[in-house]
């Protein structure tokens, strides 16, 4: 078994991470954040836990890093609630 294939398996975080980590692209081109509410909270912690460590922020993008990447999904039309 690969050391990645172990560590996807051990570290499951490490395959939801990258989606909540773009969440900015989704902020910029339509206008969704993810809620602050008690209900929501547990995603908000992890988000700042995962951005907080060391071995992940030399990986961490901007998210107008994330928007111009999105923007050909998007259709470049700005959508804001």
């Amino acid at each position: 078994m690969s050391l990645l294939l172990l560590l996807l398996l051990v570290h499951p975080c490490l395959q939801v991470w990258p989606w909540i980590g773009r969440i900015g692209a989704l902020t910029h081109w339509r206008g969704f954040t993810i809620p602050t509410t008690a209900e929501y909270a547990a995603v908000n912690r992890f988000n700042e836990a995962m951005r907080s460590r060391e071995a992940l922020k030399p990986t961490i993008k901007s998210d107008a890093y994330y928007a111009d990447g999105y923007k050909g999904y998007a259709g470049e039309k700005v959508i804001t609630a």
